[in-house]
């Protein structure tokens, strides 16, 4: 951003005709619609406005370079929490739930069928008549599998062939949003390189071939199978109080750039038998700053991270937060050093997979890390450690007891203490422990058998976490949101057992509003609204016009 646009306290904005820089307090010339706009002069405004308006006072512009191809950069400051963008998936498809060959995915509501009921026209799963008439299943691959008798296969790669099918189909439905899928990166020559992406588009074009009597390009067939597997949005979501198993495409939001601390969130709606993407920004976002999004979590280390974005989707990030060893001072993937009592080692080159990790001496007066005592281990040597540490937490998963043994040895002679493996351990025993207290039933709140001994060290817990996962996470984070949900339930509870904490009553209710102006925004019927009700239905009344909170005696 330009440092113009800011002169004192005063904001400043450009022009949204001419760029010149204008102080909003003394404008008289917003945008007359969305009034986020603003313009240097009535005849700008109107110049401007017929543009800006036909395209819903969209904030933002889209870029384009060689190195990442097109990129959203805002075309005006965007506030926190904002609506940036809503768009609907012009591809949805069908997804693979856990114990699919039991009950397999409905082809018309993406939703497990829990039942044997088979389309009456092609035999393929649906949970009933309904959804057999829903135009997702009766105006796509059921016509072509009644006309050619393709036999129901329930297996997971032939709901890739759904998805991909339907996209094929775009070209006569919808020419224009099947344009748009032939515009987006398919990274063909990268995929080519794996062996699985080349099995899984030769048996597609196979089934596409022989078994439906289809013909289509191979060229085309490979790109919009690439479009699909490097630009689809996971649908597996609770929403509206059931569970939706199903991948989709957003052609625009597509374009938004991954970022490891990224700006927005995503949230997904139905609405009139469609899916939508709600883009919404999690921190303020400067004029001129690129949006961002993410694709996968952001709570794991930068190798891993940058691992499974090149397997998945074939670049190598190159973030702030991936190009900083610390990973913005929280030390997220720092091991001890064995060779000296106070250091951490690091990678020295963080973008580099083979980087040797270097020691370097860490401490809370220290800025940025001091060389160390000259200790260094192979990249290969740290990543084994890690692997084998990540297979004993999995193996003791179902152990809250075992994973805080596991805790207290790594913590004193393995990982730094804000390791995303311990930060794991951590939030697994939380998550354990808040289920226990079991707040939502039919008929009404009740508790587990939780003691007061755990309920305490589950605040200091989820304490722990935030103070790290605020490090490397936008404020309007999701995850920030479910700590913070985590750390408000086990104070209400010591509030109501009368257990006394270092936390006052305004800090208390700090928690619990910051928790539930994150989750709030989260579609109905979604986990994140479960949480939202326990915070307003449990022992505290939640004004939720005026954020107020009083917690009852």
């Amino acid at each position: 951003m330009d440092p113009s646009l800011k002169t004192g306290d005063s904001l400043q904005h450009r022009c949204g005709h001419c760029k010149r820089a204008i102080q909003v307090s003394s404008t008289e010339f917003p945008c007359s619609n969305c009034k986020k706009v603003f313009y240097c002069s009535e005849a700008h405004r109107k110049s401007h406005a017929s543009k800006h308006e036909k395209s819903g006072c969209f904030p933002a512009i889209i870029h384009s370079n060689s190195e990442c191809g097109r990129y959203w950069v805002a075309s005006r400051h965007i506030a926190v929490d904002e609506v940036i963008y809503m768009e609907k998936a012009s591809v949805l498809a069908p997804n693979i739930p856990t114990m699919s060959h039991l009950y397999p995915t409905c082809l018309g509501c993406c939703r497990g069928t829990n039942t044997t009921y088979r389309c009456s026209k092609c035999s393929w799963p649906v949970c009933n008549k309904r959804c057999e008439k829903l135009g997702s299943h009766s105006m796509n691959e059921c016509k072509i599998f009644r006309k050619n008798e393709v036999q129901p296969n329930c297996r997971p790669q032939y709901y890739f062939f759904i998805q991909f099918l339907r996209a094929l189909l775009l070209k006569e439905k919808d020419p224009k949003g099947f344009e748009e899928l032939m515009q987006l990166e398919s990274h063909i020559q990268a995929r080519m390189k794996v062996k699985d992406e080349v099995l899984m588009f030769k048996s597609f074009y196979k089934f596409l071939t022989e078994e439906c009597n289809m013909d289509y390009e191979l060229d085309v067939v490979n790109h919009i199978v690439g479009v699909n597997r490097v630009n689809c949005y996971s649908g597996d979501a609770l929403i509206n109080g059931k569970k939706r198993f199903c991948t989709a495409v957003f052609p625009k939001l597509s374009l938004i750039n991954h970022n490891c601390r990224p700006n927005t969130r995503t949230i997904l709606h139905e609405k009139d038998g469609g899916l939508y993407m709600e883009l919404r920004s999690s921190m303020d976002i400067e004029e001129g700053e690129e949006i961002s999004q993410q694709y996968i979590s952001s709570t794991k280390g930068t190798f891993l991270r940058r691992e499974n974005l090149y397997e998945d989707w074939f670049f190598h990030c190159c973030c702030e937060r991936c190009s900083d060893s610390t990973e913005f001072n929280s030390f997220f993937s720092a091991i001890k050093c064995v060779n000296c009592s106070e250091g951490y080692l690091l990678p020295k080159n963080p973008l580099e997979s083979d980087s040797p990790w270097v020691c370097v001496q860490i401490s809370f007066q220290m800025l940025t890390p001091e060389t160390g005592c000259g200790y260094s281990r192979t990249s290969e040597n740290v990543k084994r450690l890690t692997d084998d540490i990540d297979a004993r937490i999995k193996l003791a998963q179902q152990s809250p007891k075992a994973l805080e043994r596991i805790l207290v040895e790594l913590s004193s002679h393995s990982l730094h203490p804000n390791h995303y493996l311990l930060i794991d351990i951590k939030f697994n025993v939380l998550d354990e422990i808040v289920r226990k207290l079991n707040y939502v039933k039919e008929n009404g709140t009740c508790f587990g058998n939780v003691d007061d001994d755990d309920l305490l060290k589950a605040v200091e817990y989820a304490k722990s976490i935030l103070g790290v996962i605020r490090m490397i996470c936008s404020s309007r984070s999701y995850c920030i949101g479910i700590i913070l949900y985590f750390l408000a339930c086990t104070l209400m509870e010591l509030r109501t057992r009368k257990v006394p904490t270092k936390f006052t009553d305004a800090q208390v209710e700090k928690v619990v509003k910051e928790a539930w102006t994150i989750l709030h925004v989260e579609s109905e019927g979604s986990s994140y609204r479960e949480m939202v009700k326990c915070l307003e239905d449990r022992s505290l009344v939640l004004d939720v016009e005026n954020l107020s909170l009083r917690v009852q005696a």
